[in-house]
C-alpha cells in the first residue's frame, strides 16, 4: 500500500501514527493512519489516510481526511471510524454514514462517506485484488447535519455546506455548523 500511496501522494508520508497508538498493542485490528503533505490551489494542508482498514472486508476501501495539520487527535479520528467500522462489521461505501464513539462530546460525532473532493484522490484505485481499492473521504457531521441527511438526503445536504461555505479540509476550532 505505502508504494500505491507514495505514487498518488507524491512522496513518503511525513508521519505515521501507528495501530498501537490508539489501540492495545496486540491487537489483531491494525490500522495505521498516515499523513502526506499536499499543496493544492496555493494552500498547504495535509492528508491523512488509513493503511489496513481495507485487510478486514471492508470492500476494499481505505479513508482518507484533509486537515491544516496533522495532528494526533485528527490521526484518533479518523483511526475510530475506521476500527469502529470493522468492530461494528459494517461494510463502508459512498454514502455510507455512521455514529461514532470517539471523541466524546465531539459536535460533530458524525461521520458521512464520501467520494473525495480531490479528482486524483477520487479517480484513484489501487489494483492487485479482485476489487481495486478506493478511498472514501471521512467527512465529520454535526447531530443538526446528520439528521438533516437522513430526512432530505445527501445532494441536500452537500448543498447546504456548500451554501454556508463548509471548507474540505477539516478544522474542528473554525468549521461552521449548519444551521
Amino acid at each position: 500500500m505505502l508504494t500505491a500511496y507514495t505514487t498518488l501522494f507524491g512522496g513518503a508520508p511525513v508521519q505515521v501514527f501507528p495501530y498501537s497508538d490508539f489501540t492495545r498493542p496486540d491487537d489483531d485490528i491494525r490500522i495505521d493512519v498516515q499523513v502526506y503533505k499536499l499543496r493544492e490551489a496555493g494552500r498547504d494542508f495535509v492528508a491523512m489516510v488509513t493503511s489496513g482498514f481495507a485487510a478486514h472486508g471492508t470492500a476494499r476501501r481505505e479513508l482518507i481526511q484533509y486537515f491544516e495539520h496533522g495532528r494526533r487527535s485528527d490521526a484518533h479520528r479518523l483511526h475510530s471510524a475506521a476500527q469502529s467500522t470493522v468492530e461494528m462489521g459494517r461494510w463502508l461505501d459512498f454514502g455510507s454514514a455512521i455514529t461514532l464513539p470517539y471523541p466524546s462530546g465531539s459536535a460533530w460525532p458524525h461521520t458521512l462517506f464520501l467520494p473525495p473532493p480531490l479528482l486524483a484522490h477520487s479517480e484513484f484505485a489501487s489494483d492487485g485484488e479482485a476489487e481495486p481499492l478506493k478511498l472514501l473521504w471521512h467527512v465529520p457531521l454535526s447531530n443538526r447535519e446528520f439528521d438533516y441527511q437522513r430526512e432530505h438526503g445527501i445532494p441536500a445536504l452537500l448543498r447546504g455546506m456548500s451554501n454556508a461555505g463548509v471548507p474540505w479540509v477539516f478544522d474542528e476550532t473554525t468549521r461552521p455548523l449548519l444551521r
